[in-house]
């Protein structure tokens, strides 16, 4: 009862009179449900902008995902202490990143845990095709593995046909149902006439070529979060290394390790990194992919940095600092990070990297690290998302559920010191994503990779020229599922 009192004291001195603030203290109140006592305790210990919450009004009984939000909300209330924690769109939180949810028990560390339940799309961009008045759908990504996948579907393929029917722009309502149903279905199928565009000088789609049609299969899969590596080699020699990755997911850090192997006897000198839809995952990972890039000059000096709340910090113990090259530190005995000294592309002084708002988390951790250590990383495209946060997961059984909890609990910098980027790093060269006809990852067409490849055979910025078929675009996503952020590991206590 002591840490609570004393924190109490602190929220009094900061919002007002002990008799105007009652103190929640669900440890022995009847009005708290099992699973909203656990979420309190951890949340009065650990949640990053802790100071306020033993002064919080709550409602016990309330469902756990509702009671969490009004934990939230009422740390919003005061001065809005914790506005890093969400992202905001107009001056208003779109959603919290903190958030609990019911799963099933499973290992974190087994590929196979890695499975998806859909046909394989996840992103399209549509407008009118070579036919005036009819759409046309360009598929942006499509998860390896998946039934679009093994049909042939990459990015860049023009759907012309679904279900054997050309939608005209009259039929828009029917047409983005079929286009959602593409993009959400858990079962079922769907027959789908697809080819590779022919494109005009300026931007059109004027035809489509090798056109098949195929029955996909929405069918469970497990994923990968690298969608595509590459090896470029420019007329003067110089090689490049193209990496789309697309979380940060410790069960593949191996086969990052080996794809850099693979670069080092290719004597890589130059890396681009397509982040764009990469939404963060396993903070070790990004130290595994900041050492492989960095490599044995850099061995031992601070990646990144972990700052939690006031109490925790004044109670002393934690380990804060992620390594270079060492399996130590706040990474606890995560070995991959040595590993990667003896892949690591040593002299590598600039990294190009492809964002969009959703390069979020443990990329941005990466982008920052390597900063920090004085890597220059040049920007292509968007904004990122601004996620200098983070999260230490807890997981309990409530009644034969498991609950996974995810507070935000610690500010993540780099060796500099640097944590202020809760608004996105800017990018040096600013693209729209869905500006373009999008064509297959690591394609030197694509407009983001052509950008960077400009400016690394020429060494010269590129000046952008807008696409003139820029404003012809409408985009549509998979469901979104929450971005489960930069996850704090610490393996020796199985935490991710």
């Amino acid at each position: 009862m002591k840490k609570i009192t004393a924190i109490f004291v602190f929220a009094l001195l900061l919002f007002g009179c002990a008799k105007d603030i009652p103190k929640t203290d669900p440890s022995t109140d009847p009005k708290f449900t099992e699973v909203n006592k656990w979420i309190y305790d951890y949340m009065e210990e650990n949640y990053l902008w802790n100071e306020g919450i033993p002064a919080l009004k709550l409602n016990g009984l309330l469902e756990y995902d509702q009671f969490l939000n009004s934990m939230l909300l009422g740390v919003a209330e005061q001065n809005n202490v914790n506005k890093d924690d969400g992202v905001w769109e107009n001056n208003a939180r779109k959603y919290f990143y903190s958030y609990i949810s019911k799963k099933p028990v499973a290992s974190r560390a087994d590929k196979s845990d890695y499975q998806s339940h859909n046909f394989g799309i996840t992103s399209l961009v549509y407008t009118e095709g070579d036919a005036p008045g009819y759409y046309v759908a360009f598929v942006k990504s499509v998860e390896p593995n998946s039934s679009a996948d093994k049909m042939g579907i990459k990015r860049g393929s023009v759907i012309s046909k679904i279900d054997g029917v050309a939608y005209t722009v009259a039929q828009k309502h029917n047409y983005f149902e079929k286009l959602s149903y593409i993009l959400s279905s858990l079962s079922g199928d769907v027959t789908i006439e697809f080819g590779d565009p022919i494109i005009s000088t300026t931007g059109k789609i004027i035809d489509i070529t090798n056109e098949e049609t195929v029955v996909l299969k929405s069918a469970i899969y497990t994923t990968t979060p690298i969608w595509k590596d590459k090896v470029l080699e420019h007329d003067s020699g110089t090689k490049i290394a193209y990496l789309n990755y697309n979380a940060f997911q410790y069960a593949f850090d191996g086969d990052l390790i080996s794809i850099f192997n693979k670069w080092k006897q290719q004597q890589i000198t130059e890396l681009v990194f397509d982040l764009r839809y990469n939404g963060g995952g396993h903070v070790v990972s990004s130290i595994v992919l900041g050492t492989l890039v960095a490599g044995n000059s850099y061995r031992g000096q601070v990646f990144s940095r972990s700052t939690y709340n006031k109490a925790r910090t004044l109670a002393g113990g934690l380990e804060t600092d992620y390594l270079v090259g060492i399996a130590g530190g706040a990474a606890g005995n995560y070995q991959p990070i040595a590993d990667a000294l003896g892949s690591s592309l040593s002299g590598i002084k600039t990294v190009y990297v492809l964002t969009t708002r959703g390069t979020a988390s443990s990329s941005e951790n990466l982008i920052n690290g390597l900063r920090g250590l004085g890597i220059t990383v040049r920007l292509i495209g968007d904004y990122t998302n601004g996620k200098n946060v983070g999260m230490e997961p807890s997981t309990k059984t409530f009644d034969g559920s498991s609950y996974e909890f995810m507070p935000i609990t610690f500010y993540t910098e780099n060796a500099l010191g640097f944590l202020d980027y809760s608004g996105g790093f800017a990018p040096d060269i600013a693209m729209s994503d869905n500006a373009y006809l999008p064509f297959d990852f690591g394609d030197p067409q694509d407009a983001f990779l052509s950008v960077a490849l400009k400016w690394i055979t020429t060494g010269v910025k590129p000046v952008l020229v807008r696409s003139s078929a820029s404003s012809d675009f409408g985009v549509l996503n998979a469901p979104e599922s929450k971005a489960t952020g930069m996850i704090q590991v610490n393996m020796t206590q199985n935490e991710y």
